[in-house]
């Protein structure tokens, strides 16, 4: 994966881990989405009804040992309940908690229509 280009300040964390926005995950172009891992860990009826782009589930990123690849950026329904972020960062991500503002991934369109 290598190293994110430009990734925020992250001067806030949640539970440990770095925050980020949408808006720094988004590229601001065609790719709309900045090449990392993007993990959702909402519930599966949280992620039916606002499907974000180029994301992954919580499940799938484990069978898929996606801990390896370096950098994830997650989404979690509760961003204080990190319990995501703490088994990903048991198998060797380097977690990037992702603010919970649906409203902004519409605005950025980084949810599939």
């Amino acid at each position: 994966m290598g190293s994110t280009p430009e990734v925020v300040a992250m001067s806030e964390t949640v539970g440990g881990y770095p925050q980020a926005s949408f808006a720094d995950l988004h590229c601001g172009s065609s790719d709309r989405i900045r090449p990392v891992v993007l993990v959702d860990a909402r519930p599966a009826e949280e992620r039916a009804g606002a499907r974000l782009c180029g994301s992954v589930s919580f499940e799938q990123a484990l069978a898929d040992e996606i801990g390896h690849h370096g950098e994830v950026w997650l989404v979690l329904s509760d961003p204080l309940d990190t319990w995501a972020a703490d088994r990903l960062a048991a198998v060797g991500a380097d977690v990037i908690v992702v603010a919970h503002d649906l409203d902004s991934a519409y605005d950025l369109g980084l949810i599939d229509p």
